[in-house]
């Protein structure tokens, strides 16, 4: 075995730098068994070496001068001639598998490669021949011209070749290195020569090279595959480089030698962990995708998604962002990494393009972000420089026209994202869209379903309402039963009726029914009353519309009875207006112990029952003025009438109404008589913003003029209707309107005229007279038993001259009127006439 003292070169140190030793270099490829010739550039031999010869079984003298196809079997006709396809190439080094072909007729596989040499004596083509079947006993060393030319030919394409040549004696000492082995471990071979094969060997591999070296030297046992296995080389710089082994052993001089050609496997690893990055990459989107189609609640799924991206890319930070209810802010709802207590509270604006997220959102497309610090789109929000983040990709969760929020991956290193990694982001994104999306549409469905059962409920309920409240006499009595009705069956926990007073603007309950544990007394403050501007009862009571409260425990306009009503189970309420006309009774107001339970339909519902209770109540007031024995007549001067309405006149006329007749949707007749001066003013009536629709006027007498006014919803008689009152004549005077009225004896008449003065700035009510009569001499039960539709089509006939004779109107000229046809017309007037007349002869049945 040969040794070398410290400092002292091996036999091969010489070839790199005396050309008077390429003949040791010459012996040690004869022992590596590697097969050397020389070519003409056409392919002819020129010179082989002992390895060459013993491989092939042809002599130099049987070579020369002859093809290279002569190697090869069946002269290449079989699989082609590698040295056509090398000069076909154009490029060197080439390396062809190939088989050559002995003399005793058999065949060899091999590698070779080709490579374009010079020297003095001019251009040739040297081929190496790599194979396993050589002599592994040669130990001769060959010497002359020849041997010196084939040394000189293996230094040129050592140097060429991409791939490192070491060779190594036993003692793991390097005896020579190739100019690759700077390019793939950053030693220059000069540097590498006569050192320890341990300063290319990280250290953690180190003693078990050395013990597998010994193992092998004591027993011939190789404990690695030396035909290729991929090991780690340590580099010049310090960092491992994954390589690619091929080794051999030979005898050179009586000692040792192993070689060993080694390829950087870096491009390929890199490929490899780049398909097992988007493997596993893609196994996580699966998963995810899997997990949204079953998830209940999104935020789990968000939880789960940031730590797979975080993973995915081995990133230190990601987030969830979603935007608020304004558009202006980003949550963080979901991320790893962040300080603690930063979900669930931190925000990033969302409007502010000096923002990765905030740029993100103006963009359709994903965000890169290699090193913020560089980064001239934008700059970092504290959320981002605070944890010292340089990198990200951040994209869009739902669509660029209606965002959801973001998805965020970020490094504290400066980096490069793959396609592949955007793509990944990007397709997590797309999932999270889905699930979030399938979630609003879940919950939507189960609102819809939660809406339609109380639906069906409630309309349930509501016919049983319709039933009981026609039977009642008073208003007191409906809205008791109303309420009754609306928590039978636990379907709202409780329902109340308020009554609002015009003056001071506050609400006092009236009936209520349920689980209520003081609950009105409580927010009524004792029965003083709930300021109107104050919750839904107020709200409905200023808009006359119906106002839901979905969520109780979040609602602002809540504050001051939160507690009261989370504390009886109420979840959400709607406050409903029970209006006749322009007439407000009171609103009715229904908690129920779920959220959103008034959603849709069901608020829909809710509001024609307002309607109806008011019809109801309106009704029942009526009733009694109609069929009481008892009632109480007032007179009413209504002044700044004129100012008020917008009507422009001078007249100092006046006129009287004898009869207003209702005849349905909110329109009413009114019939009287006046001077003649009164013809401009009910000329300015109809182009007045009051509710008179049509005016017709005819001649009476001498000075005198009859008329008829179409009104449509008239606020003055909607309330007077609403208190129960029927308007026994109206007297206009000066700008101002007298009207007698008669009034169920229970009436508020103080009540009344505070509505009258609310319904626009500049009128004022004055209470002339009032007294309480008896009915007597009217037989008012005789229109006891007859719908309205017919009672308004006998008053309309009759205060339109249907009677008279000649007629002033006839049937189609009635019917116009009330809005039906002619023939509808006649129905109700002869069933109407056949009642009355039954009723006035026979008594009322």
């Amino acid at each position: 075995m040969t040794t070398h003292s410290p400092g002292e070169r091996g036999p091969l140190a010489a070839v790199a730098e005396r050309e008077a030793a390429v003949g040791d270099l010459d012996g040690l490829l004869e022992a590596a068994r590697i097969g050397i010739a020389r070519l003409t550039t056409e392919g002819t031999f020129l010179e082989v070496n002992d390895a060459f010869t013993t491989l092939t079984g042809y002599s130099r003298d049987e070579l020369r001068g002859r093809p290279f196809a002569t190697v090869l079997p069946n002269g290449g006709t079989t699989d082609g001639d590698p040295f056509d396809r090398f000069r076909a190439a154009g490029t060197e080094p080439a390396t062809f598998d190939h088989r050559i072909g002995t003399a005793a007729g058999g065949s060899i596989p091999c590698e070779t490669t080709f490579q374009s040499v010079s020297d003095p004596d001019g251009a040739d083509v040297l081929g190496i021949v790599r194979t396993a079947v050589s002599d592994p006993t040669t130990d001769s060393r060959s010497t002359g011209e020849t041997e010196t030319a084939i040394g000189k030919s293996f230094l040129a394409l050592a140097n060429a070749i991409s791939d490192g040549i070491i060779v190594l004696d036993s003692n793991s000492d390097i005896q020579y290195a190739n100019p690759a082995v700077e390019r793939i471990l950053g030693y220059p071979p000069a540097e590498l020569i006569g050192a320890s094969k341990l300063k290319i060997i990280p250290d953690r591999l180190q003693e078990t090279h050395l013990a597998a070296l010994q193992r092998y030297l004591d027993t011939g046992e190789r404990n690695i595959n030396w035909s290729y296995v991929e090991l780690p080389g340590q580099h010049r710089e310090g960092h491992e480089v994954p390589l690619g082994v091929s080794l051999n052993t030979f005898t050179y001089g009586g000692a040792r030698y192993f070689v060993g050609l080694i390829r950087d496997i870096t491009p390929r690893k890199r490929a490899e962990e780049a398909l097992a990055t988007r493997l596993a990459q893609q196994d996580v989107a699966a998963h995810l995708g899997r997990r949204a189609l079953r998830a209940e609640a999104i935020d789990s799924l968000l939880d789960e998604a940031v730590e797979a991206v975080a993973a995915g890319l081995d990133a230190e930070y990601a987030k969830v962002l979603e935007l608020t209810e304004d558009d202006r802010e980003l949550l963080l709802r979901a991320g790893v990494g962040w300080e603690p207590g930063l979900v669930g509270s931190a925000t990033i604006s969302a409007t502010a393009d000096d923002s990765q997220a905030g740029h993100t959102l103006s963009e359709s497309h994903p965000i890169v972000v290699e090193d913020l610090g560089s980064e001239t789109r934008f700059s970092g929000p504290p959320l981002l420089t605070d944890h010292g983040v340089r990198s990200g990709v951040s994209v869009t969760i739902g669509s660029p026209e209606e965002p959801w929020g973001i998805l965020g991956v970020h490094d504290t290193r400066s980096r490069e994202f793959t396609d592949h990694d955007v793509h990944f982001v990007e397709t997590v994104a797309y999932i999270l869209t889905a699930a979030i999306s399938r979630s609003r549409h879940t919950r939507q469905l189960r609102t819809q379903q939660r809406q339609l059962a109380a639906l069906n409920r409630l309309n349930a309920l509501i016919h049983g309402i319709h039933r009981s409240i026609i039977k009642e006499t008073s208003q007191a009595e409906i809205e008791r039963s109303v309420c009754a009705g609306l928590v039978e069956k636990e379907t709202y926990r409780f329902a109340a009726v308020w009554h609002a007073d015009p003056t001071t603007g506050g609400v006092t309950p009236a009936a209520h029914a349920g689980h209520e544990d003081g609950y009105p007394d409580r927010v009524a403050g004792g029965g003083e009353g709930i300021p109107a501007e104050r919750g839904p009862v107020g709200r409905a009571v200023d808009d006359r519309e119906t106002y839901v409260v979905p969520d109780i425990a979040a609602a602002e306009e809540f504050p001051p009875w939160r507690k009261e009503a989370l504390s009886r189970g109420y979840r959400s309420v709607a406050a409903v207006p029970i209006v006749y006309g322009d007439a407000l009774f009171g609103v009715l107001s229904v908690y129920a112990g779920t959220e959103d339970a008034f959603g849709g339909t069901v608020r829909t519902v809710l509001g024609v029952l307002g309607e109806t209770v008011g019809h109801a109540i309106a009704t029942a007031n009526q009733e009694q003025t109609l069929l009481g024995r008892e009632r109480t007549v007032v007179t009413l001067d209504i002044r700044g009438y004129d100012g008020a309405s917008g009507i422009e006149t001078d007249h100092e006329g006046s006129f009287g109404v004898s009869r207003l007749v209702p005849v349905g949707d909110e329109r009413y007749l009114l019939y009287g008589e006046g001077e003649s001066e009164i013809e401009g003013t009910l000329a300015a009536l109809e182009d007045s913003p009051l509710s008179v629709t049509d005016v017709t006027a005819t001649a009476v007498g001498e000075g005198t003029i009859g008329f008829e006014l179409e009104l449509s919803d008239p606020p003055i008689v909607s309330r007077i209707l609403a208190h129960g009152g029927r308007m026994l004549g109206v007297t206009y005077r000066g700008g101002n309107l007298i009207t007698t009225i008669e009034l169920p004896p229970a009436a508020d008449v103080s009540r009344l005229v505070a509505e009258i003065e609310a319904i626009q700035p500049g009128l004022s009510v004055e209470l002339h007279k009032r007294r309480t009569r008896s009915r007597t001499d009217t037989p008012a039960t005789a229109f006891e038993d007859l719908t309205e539709r017919q009672r308004a089509a006998l008053e309309t006939a009759y205060y339109s001259g249907y009677f008279e004779w000649p007629r002033e109107n006839d049937g189609n000229a009635i019917a116009a009127k009330l809005g039906i046809s002619s023939a509808t017309f006649q129905q109700h007037f002869r069933a109407g006439q056949r009642k009355l007349l039954r009723n006035l002869l026979d008594g009322p049945r």
